[in-house]
């Protein structure tokens, strides 16, 4: 997870003071609250959100600072939570122009809009001098599909206090919400939520130890379960204002096997700071997982359930693989980095990462058309641990 940086504003580069909490009411500011009636028409119907704008704000403030093109890995989700959004990602769009103007940023926005497939519901931008030659301004819009509407929930809290998150449905509600929170010590506890007048309502239990607590919300859709909220807590400290993450950029293109390489060492490397014993690659698995990568980037969706091939259970059963427990994570991103990084932000997926109990897994990766005409890579693992006594189909030796 990329590191907030409580109380070191002079290591990483410094933010300065982000939102006091997730789904603080407020105006819009910077950039937005100047060019707001232009974007409302390049954008109708999407809501002009003040915190995805702060982000997009402050998103645009490190391209010119730093004079570059495109955001470092994980830069996105460090703005999402500086500004207070709950939102689990954004997509990103990232303009560099010689103009003092966000014309050419409308430009793409219209084009985007224009894309099948294009279910964005907030959005927000912002717009900072670049000193990058040629150019005098950065400009960043960032749009999310929310499915939740939270009320404030506090970035910082006292040891030993609860949180109760109340938050209503935007658009059509989901089934059996539930919040899982992770704590500074790996511990994983999961609550139902309770629904009644239209709201949803979730209490996190005492957040006893000091440390960065991480709150998930999920429910289930269409596809399966989806993560609908994401909210790092610092308990017994202030939230971080400092990005300590890369400066780089974006490595460079890979192949989905190279991506599927790198992702099972960025999983064993997880695993090793954790003393735990390297997850083993099976073949058998991997081709789980690549069917279901396929599946999601041919037929349009994301989720855990297919409408050809049904959900996990259904899919891993017809494998043959002899199992005593396994599990699946899903991500998509145009960046492999992104994409783990997000893996571990969330408990549920980090559960599965760093779970003792599995030993074997597959990992696979399929490329598409992403929202903004990027390539995205869609992207399964699927964890298995085999029945004792019982070689599972496909063994293979351990990484080294």
């Amino acid at each position: 997870m990329p590191a907030l940086v409580a109380g070191q504003a002079a290591s990483g580069w410094d933010a300065g003071p982000g939102a006091a909490s997730y789904g603080q009411r407020g105006t819009l500011g910077g950039a937005a609250a100047i060019w707001g009636e232009a974007g409302r028409v390049v954008l109708p119907g999407l809501v002009l959100d003040p915190a995805l704008a702060k982000a997009a704000e402050v998103c645009a403030r490190w391209l010119g600072d730093h004079a570059a093109s495109e955001l470092p890995p994980g830069f996105i989700e460090f703005s999402l939570r500086w500004a207070g959004c709950s939102d689990p990602t954004a997509v990103s769009l990232a303009v560099l122009t010689s103009e003092d103007s966000p014309d050419e940023l409308w430009e793409q926005l219209r084009v985007l809009r224009g894309r099948a497939g294009f279910r964005h519901t907030h959005w927000g931008f912002g717009g900072a001098a670049s000193h990058r030659e040629r150019f005098r301004s950065a400009w960043v819009a960032l749009l999310a599909e929310r499915k939740l509407e939270l009320e404030p929930v506090p970035r910082a809290v006292e040891a030993g206090r609860e949180l109760l998150l109340v938050a209503r449905w935007v658009g059509e509600a989901l089934a059996n919400p539930r919040l899982v929170v992770l704590g500074p010590g790996e511990a994983m506890r999961e609550t139902a939520g309770r629904l009644a007048d239209g709201r949803v309502t979730m209490g996190s239990g005492a957040l006893r130890e000091p440390g960065e607590y991480t709150l998930e919300i999920l429910a289930d859709g269409g596809f399966g379960p989806e993560v609908l909220a994401l909210l790092p807590i610092r308990v017994g400290g202030e939230p971080g204002t400092s990005w300590a993450g890369p400066a780089a950029g974006r490595a460079a293109p890979l192949s989905t096997p190279e991506a599927e390489q790198r992702l099972l060492e960025l999983a064993n490397e997880e695993r090793r700071r954790a003393n735990l014993p390297p997850l083993i690659p099976d073949p058998v698995l991997q081709a789980v997982a690549r069917a279901h990568s396929a599946d999601m980037a041919e037929h349009g969706f994301f989720g855990h359930r297919s409408p050809q091939r049904g959900d996990f259970n259904e899919r891993f059963q017809t494998s043959g693989w002899r199992a005593m427990r396994a599990a699946e994570n899903l991500s998509k991103s145009e960046s492999i980095l992104d994409a783990h990084a997000g893996l571990m932000t969330s408990p549920a997926h980090r559960s599965n990462i760093l779970s003792p109990y599995f030993t074997h897994v597959g990992i696979g990766v399929a490329a598409r058309q992403g929202g903004l005409g990027r390539t995205e890579f869609v992207i399964t693992q699927v964890f298995g641990l085999p029945m004792p006594g019982g070689t599972p189909p496909g063994r293979t030796r351990a990484p080294r």
